[in-house]
């Protein structure tokens, strides 16, 4: 099983380009995660790719932009996990998530603004954890936390205790933004240690 990250900014004009990646250099993802997609849900409902079905989806309804939404194959059984569908939170917490029934794992990916109150996204991401790893499944999460990784912070400090009082590693080592004034690692994929 292998899946993508990818904050895309604005999938409207990058739809055809995505399904050309998926279907050619990229064919063996089965799960791209989206944040940054900046489609209402109407839009986003109506946006297909090629061989893939859109499983779960954050939309925001008071502000423009951003978003999250996983995609998956359309021959992978995916199932809503209910007791989260309204768990996200615009600016904080845009959530999508989903679980691989034949594979046994739940996948959520999660935009988190620059200007999102880190306490509020920490809190919330605690409560998922919690309560997913109690139904012994794998579990990946992905997404763009706007959390340097590279860079010592009370936010990185926090969000390292939380990954790992719940044994979960973040798989991404190098920058994911590189400018020419700062390296950053904002973009996560964070999985079981075992």
């Amino acid at each position: 099983m292998k899946s993508l990250f990818r904050y895309i900014c604005s999938l409207r004009h990058k739809t055809p380009e995505l399904e050309i990646w998926l279907n050619t250099e990229l064919n063996q993802i089965n799960v791209p995660c989206l944040t940054e997609h900046w489609l209402n849900c109407q839009n986003l409902i109506n946006t297909n790719i090629q061989n893939f079905q859109l499983v779960s989806a954050f939309n925001r309804k008071y502000k423009t932009h951003d978003g999250s939404c996983i995609y998956v194959k359309d021959n992978i059984v995916t199932k809503d996990i209910d007791c989260f569908t309204t768990f996200g939170e615009e600016i904080n917490f845009e959530l999508s998530l989903t679980e691989l029934v034949d594979f046994k794992l739940y996948v959520g990916c999660i935009y988190r603004a620059p200007n999102g109150q880190f306490d509020i996204f920490l809190d919330k991401l605690e409560i998922m954890v919690q309560k997913l790893l109690s139904k012994n499944k794998i579990l990946i999460l992905c997404g763009d936390w706007n959390a340097d990784m590279l860079h010592e912070s009370s936010n990185q400090s926090d969000l390292l205790g939380l990954l790992q009082r719940h044994n979960l590693i973040n798989t991404i080592q190098s920058p994911t933004r590189i400018t020419n004034n700062l390296n950053t690692l904002l973009d996560l994929m964070i999985i079981n240690k075992i």
